[in-house]
């Protein structure tokens, strides 16, 4: 890149033809956007704590304390997640601590569970996070995500089970989730917040940006691709803000769902928006056709896959859709030779890749390459598609001042043929005649002479006049010419 960087910028400043400009203004735009992708991921480049996740875990409803204990046998329980009724179930969890674990001085349990729970580490009762109950009655929702202190007395290394007595009597869904993770006291939650903060000021700018363009479309020319920038911005901060909710807010887990359901909203819109977005903006043919299409693509996979509940895999089909059907639709803007066309190509096209997951983190905290790849790969489109309206509102700006010169112009060219030297020459000749011969007609004159002035003087500031203004200046050009000529007109 550097080698056709410097031979673009020689080319540049040697006044070349414009399409070499233009190759030298995109590398140095991409150049921008590769810069700025890697900034925002600096946060995941430092040395991360060691932690532990379980290596087994097993399902099975009912309710006896037996189930807690270290040597019990559960090779015959489920090895999976199933949807199941609410109600009382076990969960057993096999973790190992290998010699590395005697670098966490305190050792913390963080738990995630669509219940509330009874927590048993060896057989030993360590926490409780809300009321397990029998019924939706005596049973106390407890928070979605719960820390808990291991002893050290039971934190040596080797074998260990995590035994959860769970119920869900308030959960309004069948799915049924729980894990867990173990490492430095207090270090989970604090670098989910540090990585939260982050993804709060970028929310934080998506809010300002679709404020800003919202009331840029109602105040200054209602233009479709403005308003659907300005949308995506404010749903792409309620995105955002829900998926990192529960950093920062300790909520009762049956709020979960809800907020799945809500994530799951503002992706299914921003999806759809991003390649109607490039539909209007490159004022595509057929483009009611178009936005047809996209919109049945995902009513299908709403129709398909919605009934599987599993809103993670939904997203990342929604999330894929966006993409392709973005390069879709921007390969025939291509086609059709529209500008700027190839620089959107190729942006989508880094941004694909960045989606795939071509990069990848270890972060060391229970969060998806995809989720951050998905947030990183959007920043930078959004950055294009602000680019596309920038350079569109100045273009616009450059053309208004253009006709603001033109129409100073053609208002100097309509005075100039209105007060040709000749007519105005004979026109004060005639009426120094007048006025020697007749003051009384001659002053008559004078008055039809500066209403004509008045008439086209005002006239020459507005784009359109009524037909009566029209019709008093033909007729005191007509008395004007009737005194010079002393001819009568009609």
């Amino acid at each position: 890149m550097s080698t056709a960087h410097s031979i673009c910028e020689q080319l540049y400043f040697n006044g070349n033809p414009p399409y070499l400009v233009k190759a030298m203004k995109m590398i140095r735009i991409i150049k921008y956007l590769v810069s700025i992708g890697l900034l925002f991921s600096l946060f995941s480049c430092g040395e991360n704590p060691h932690r532990y996740s379980p290596v087994h875990r097993a399902y099975k409803d009912g309710d006896t304390l037996v189930w807690a204990q270290k040597e019990f046998d559960d090779s015959d329980w489920l090895p999976f997640q199933e949807n199941k009724d609410n109600g009382i179930f076990w969960v057993r969890f096999d973790i190992v601590f290998d010699s590395l674990s005697t670098q966490l001085q305190h050792k913390e349990l963080q738990v995630i569970s669509l219940g509330s729970y009874d927590a048993y580490w060896d057989g030993h009762f360590i926490g409780s996070n809300g009321k397990v109950g029998q019924s939706e009655e005596t049973e106390t929702p407890g928070t979605f995500i719960s820390y808990l202190l291991l002893p050290d007395s039971l934190a040596e290394t080797g074998r260990h089970v995590l035994a959860l007595r769970v119920s869900n009597y308030h959960s309004s869904s069948s799915f049924v989730w729980n894990t867990f993770r173990v490492g430095e006291y207090s270090g989970i939650s604090n670098q989910y917040k540090t990585i939260g903060a982050f993804m709060y000021i970028l929310a934080g700018g998506f809010l300002i940006t679709g404020i800003y363009f919202l009331f840029t479309y109602f105040s200054q020319g209602r233009k479709k691709d403005v308003l659907i920038f300005g949308l995506v911005g404010l749903l792409f901060f309620g995105l955002i803000f829900f998926e990192y909710f529960k950093f920062f807010f300790q909520y009762e887990y049956p709020f979960h769902v809800k907020r799945l359901m809500l994530i799951s909203i503002f992706n299914l819109s921003v999806s759809f928006l991003v390649p109607y977005f490039f539909i209007e903006h490159f004022n595509l043919p057929k483009r009611k056709l178009l936005a047809s299409c996209l919109a049945a693509g995902f009513l299908y996979t709403l129709f398909i896959h919605f009934s599987e509940l599993n809103y993670d895999y939904i997203n990342k089909i929604w999330s894929t859709v966006m993409w392709w059907g973005a390069m879709l639709i921007v390969i025939f803007a291509l086609f059709v030779r529209r500008k700027n066309a190839g620089f959107i190509f190729v942006i989508l096209s880094l941004c694909i890749l960045l989606y795939s997951g071509v990069f990848r983190y270890d972060i060391g905290i229970m969060l998806y390459d995809y989720d951050i790849n998905l947030f990183l790969s959007f920043t930078m489109l959004s950055l294009a598609m602000l680019y596309l309206l920038a350079k569109n509102a100045k273009e616009q700006r450059l053309a208004y001042e253009a006709s603001l010169v033109h129409s100073e112009r053609l208002k100097n060219e309509l005075l100039k043929k209105q007060l040709q030297p000749h007519f105005l020459m004979n026109t004060l000749t005639s009426l120094m005649d007048w006025v020697e011969e007749s003051p009384e007609r001659g002053v008559d004159f004078i008055e039809v002479l500066s209403k004509e002035f008045e008439i086209m003087t005002e006239i020459a500031d507005e784009k359109l006049i009524p037909i009566r203004k029209e019709i008093d200046l033909c007729q005191f050009h007509i008395d004007i010419m009737r005194y010079r000529k002393e001819i009568e007109y009609v």
